[in-house]
């Protein structure tokens, strides 16, 4: 069945060197993997919506490994959109030897961006693809804006759940950060999930924080900001992929680097009713390509 411009279902993702997938909304929706193996793992039911995970059976994401994040781009499945396109820290110049590059965000509309939020409901997604990060001790002091996708939300830490899958959300307003990889800013890639559409505990359905993912394209820029200062990361859309649930090459997008970039993964495509499944995955990889220094901070000359 086509997916309608209406809310409701699922993600996730895969093994060994990792693979991916999307959580499935409604009372009776489940973890879809991407495995290397291409098996489809069906880890229980979920009433959680569209986001995306990370299977991880061992370290991945951290800095280090020399493999690239996309793989070769001509062996992606699907749609495939190309264009080309240090660790973190809290200097007191830009350039002349500052971490910083710019003092100014990227322009865009703040009342534009409508889709994602501070989680405030708190838990109302459960099942096994759920992980918590609705307690205090889940938040970070980041937020992620995407203007492209009308996106603006607080990131979360997730972990890997029982099945070596990288949790998603427990709300879907919320962004989840792999804690084990690298940090915003950081070399390595930054593995990011968020939910497209979801039905809750409650049975109520919704949009959920990625829906507007799809509309994001090569070139658009991508903000991890930090609320505490003011500074930020901005990374620029290199790939946009749309690859099948099982596509056993789709493990590539979650290697480790040794480039600062991050990938963001979310369900798309037709949802099959049978199955509880989207046929697609979106995973957009982005590289770092400024670093906004803190309110108050002064441009070295």
């Amino acid at each position: 069945m086509e997916h309608d411009p209406q809310p409701g279902s699922g993600s996730s993702l895969g093994t060994i060197a990792w693979g991916l997938a999307a959580i499935i909304s409604a009372s009776a929706f489940f973890l879809a993997a991407f495995f290397v193996t291409g098996e489809f793992l069906d880890d229980g039911v979920t009433a959680a919506s569209d986001g995306s995970s990370v299977a991880v059976p061992g370290a991945p994401a951290a800095a280090g490994d020399p493999e690239s994040a996309t793989g070769d781009a001509a062996a992606a499945s699907g749609e495939t959109t190309t264009e080309a396109g240090a660790s973190a820290g809290t200097p007191a110049t830009i350039g002349a030897g500052g971490d910083f590059t710019t003092t100014e965000l990227p322009e865009f509309d703040p009342e534009a961006l409508i889709y994602g939020g501070a989680g405030a409901d708190g838990a109302i997604l459960a099942g096994p693809g759920i992980v918590p990060t609705s307690g205090f001790d889940r938040r970070t002091n980041w937020e992620l804006i995407i203007p492209s996708a009308q996106l603006r939300a607080a990131i979360a830490q997730v972990v890997v759940t029982a099945s070596n899958f990288l949790g998603a959300p427990d709300n879907p307003e919320l962004i989840g950060w792999w804690e084990d990889g690298p940090a915003p800013g950081e070399n390595g890639n930054v593995l990011l999930d968020g939910h497209r559409d979801f039905s809750d505990v409650n049975d109520n359905v919704g949009f959920g924080v990625c829906w507007l993912l799809t509309e994001t394209r090569p070139g658009d820029p991508i903000i991890l900001r930090d609320v505490t200062d003011g500074s930020a990361f901005v990374y620029t859309v290199r790939e946009i992929h749309s690859v099948t649930w099982d596509d056993p090459t789709g493990s590539r997008f979650l290697r480790a680097s040794e480039d600062a970039m991050l990938t963001i993964v979310t369900c798309e495509g037709s949802f099959d009713d049978e199955s509880n499944n989207y046929s697609q995955r979106r995973v957009v990889v982005a590289d770092l390509t400024d670093r906004v220094a803190p309110s108050g901070v002064v441009t070295a000359e």
